[in-house]
C-alpha cells in the first residue's frame, strides 16, 4: 500500500491564460460578469486542477478581486505506477457563447482525465474557435478516482448564462 498523498498549499497570485487580459464573460449579454485565471508561481513540482472563476462587478481589473485564493497541490512519497494525478487527455466544451448574436466567443470546457483519473475543475478559453490543447496548460492534472468526492456539490454558483441569450 502506497504512503502517497497531495499536499496541498494555498494560492493567491493569479495570471491570465495566455493572454494581456483574463478570459472573460465580456460580451457575452449574461447578467452577470466572470473572469477567470490561471494560479501563478508555480514551481515545476505543483499542479492546479482548473482555472479558478470569479464574479467580478466589471471588467477593469486585471487581477482577481482581494482575497481570491486556491489550492496547488505537490506531489509526496507518490508511486509512478499508480500516481495520485495525471495529465488531461483533452477537454470536452460545457458552454460556448455560441449562437446569441452577442461579440463574446468564451468557450469553458471540462477536463477529461485518462482513464481511472478525473478533471475536477473547469478550462475557459476567450475564443471557443481556438479550443484548449493540453499542452497549453502544462501542470494542470487529473485525479485518481479512488481520491474523488462524487457528492460534493456546490451550493453558490459563480455565474450563470442568464440573459445571454446562449442556448
Amino acid at each position: 500500500m502506497s504512503n502517497a498523498y497531495l499536499l496541498a498549499t494555498q494560492c493567491t497570485s493569479f495570471v491570465s491564460s495566455g493572454s494581456l487580459s483574463p478570459v472573460t464573460d465580456k460580451g457575452s449579454g449574461a447578467d452577470h460578469n466572470v473572469m477567470f485565471w490561471l494560479p501563478d508561481g508555480l514551481s515545476s513540482q505543483q499542479y492546479y486542477l482548473g482555472m479558478i472563476a470569479r464574479s467580478v462587478p466589471n471588467y477593469n481589473s486585471t487581477t482577481p478581486p482581494v482575497g481570491t485564493s486556491t489550492y496547488i497541490f505537490s506531489l509526496q512519497n507518490d508511486d509512478p505506477t499508480n500516481s495520485l494525478l495525471a495529465r488531461p487527455t483533452g477537454f470536452t466544451p460545457l458552454w460556448t457563447c455560441v449562437h446569441n448574436h452577442q461579440p463574446s466567443n468564451l468557450g469553458i470546457y471540462s477536463i477529461d482525465g485518462p482513464p481511472g483519473y478525473f478533471g475536477v475543475g473547469c478550462i475557459a478559453v476567450a475564443d471557443f474557435n481556438s479550443p484548449p490543447q493540453v499542452s497549453d496548460y502544462p501542470q494542470l492534472m487529473c485525479v485518481l478516482g479512488d481520491h474523488v468526492n462524487f457528492n460534493y456539490t456546490v451550493s453558490n454558483a459563480i455565474w450563470t448564462d442568464q440573459g445571454s441569450g446562449a442556448p
